[in-house]
């Protein structure tokens, strides 16, 4: 296991602060399942896991009161300069990055521990730190420059509406990939170098609720993001 902050011996951990975040060595995110005990977005539409996926999310509902996700993204590389380092999903009411509610798993400096990461997108280019709560049995793996997490996140929190409620309403489905931002004291995500996935149509989190194609919902994305340009353009 690993901690957020942890005091180490002679290789033994002696003492752990902050959340717990487990790590699972062979940690493989695939299409076993799909359609059938979890829902899946998958792009390619008929990929199957790291070795021929570029981004991957699966969620299957735990109990009465929370859903287990999957999360696998490979990191781009634009020339050598522009270096993703995050894959997240992102819970929207209307198709836009803002009053999104996004759970990230960044590759932590020095690319071997990976950290889960909340935030709330207060508006189209700027987002605010959350805290990660709600959260059980977070694990990750790091290699071949594929991240791939898993982790069961409650459907609501009472008190909390950043904390998006996944019972009493659908969302689209937003999956970005982009840089990491380093601080002092802080790791987070940065601005994506492209414009993220986002679902045509809005899925029930907390159950199952198939999406269609990869390539179909992608489809609808550009159509939305062309329409938008187009009316950017035209009353500019």
């Amino acid at each position: 296991m690993m901690c957020n902050r942890s005091v180490y011996l002679s290789g033994l951990m002696l003492f752990c602060f902050g959340n717990m975040i487990p790590t699972l060595e062979g940690l493989d995110v695939t299409s076993d399942g799909c359609g059938d005990t979890k829902s899946c977005y998958r792009e390619p539409a008929d990929c199957k896991d790291k070795s021929d996926c570029d981004v991957m999310v699966t969620w299957a509902p735990e109990g009465d009161d929370a859903t287990v996700f999957e999360i696998l993204g490979k990191m781009r590389d634009y020339a050598g300069t522009n270096v993703e380092q995050y894959v997240g999903i992102g819970f929207s009411h209307d198709q836009r990055m803002a009053d999104t509610d996004v759970w990230a798993c960044i590759l932590e400096p020095g690319d071997t521990d990976v950290k889960l990461d909340h935030s709330y997108n207060t508006d189209g280019y700027s987002n605010a730190q959350g805290q990660v709560m709600g959260i059980d049995d977070f694990e990750f793996e790091y290699s071949n420059n594929v991240i791939q997490c898993t982790f069961e996140r409650k459907h609501k929190i009472d008190g909390e509406p950043r904390f998006f409620n996944l019972v009493d309403h659908k969302y689209h489905l937003l999956l970005p990939r982009g840089p990491r931002t380093v601080g002092p004291d802080y790791v987070k995500v940065g601005k994506h170098f492209e414009t993220p996935f986002i679902s045509a149509s809005k899925y029930d989190f907390s159950k199952l609720d198939h999406p269609g194609s990869g390539a179909a919902s992608y489809q609808g994305a550009l159509w939305l993001s062309l329409l938008l340009a187009f009316v950017a353009v035209l009353y500019g």
